[in-house]
């Protein structure tokens, strides 16, 4: 027996990949106009504001594209 809501779940997983897909280029276009001086700037100002105490383990993650470094 099928759900009676099989339909609405395709349609609904649908638009979410449509709006993913949206969000993901207006994402792309931001990153596009920043300053690569950005990533440098971010950093200084993270490790003033928010500094790690003494020990911790700080995980981190190589860039893709146009993504911040």
């Amino acid at each position: 027996m099928v759900a009676p809501h099989s339909d609405d779940t395709a349609f609904c997983a649908e638009l979410l990949a449509g709006l993913k897909a949206e969000a993901r280029r207006a994402a792309l276009a931001r990153r596009t106009g920043c300053d690569p001086a950005l990533g440098a700037a971010l950093a200084t100002r993270l490790l003033t504001e928010a500094p790690p105490p003494p020990g911790a383990v700080v995980a981190g993650f190589w860039p893709m594209g146009q993504e911040i470094d």
